[in-house]
């Protein structure tokens, strides 16, 4: 689903008759976000409404963090790449500029077998800089 303007919404998960739904939106059309989002609402359906079909959850950036949301993203994040594997690469590079962790970023995508997108966006994410230069696509096409 395309974007919707000014709405910071990346999914939203829901029981629809007998079915559970996932939308997901292209809010930032970027693989990484787009991974993330999926495994995130895929975790509330079954962790959260298939005991509650009335119960809704959608993904809003900025929105006060409750304890569903907290296990949803850390069920994403820990499905794409492992805790202890991740924890270790970022204590490895710590003292490497991240403006120079592109080489970096693509061996361990590549060692482990996960898109080099994924790897960039959740560098980013946990360094909490997104203005790294990098020749590392995350767009969807």
């Amino acid at each position: 689903m395309p974007k919707f303007d000014k709405t910071p919404i990346d999914g939203f998960s829901f029981w629809q008759g007998e079915n559970p739904t996932i939308v997901l939106t292209l809010r930032l059309n970027r693989i990484d976000n787009y991974a993330f989002a999926l495994l995130h609402e895929i975790y509330h359906v079954y962790m959260h409404l298939f005991n509650n079909r009335e119960q809704k959850y959608i993904s809003i950036e900025g929105a006060e963090i409750n304890k569903c949301e907290e296990e949803a993203n850390k069920f994403a994040k820990y499905s794409l790449i492992s805790k202890d594997l991740w924890s270790a690469f970022l204590k490895q590079h710590s003292m490497i500029s991240p403006h120079a962790m592109q080489m970096k970023i693509k061996q361990f995508a590549h060692q482990h077998n996960i898109n080099e997108a994924i790897v960039l966006g959740f560098y980013q994410h946990d360094i909490n800089l997104y203005s790294i230069k990098s020749s590392i696509s995350r767009e969807i096409k």
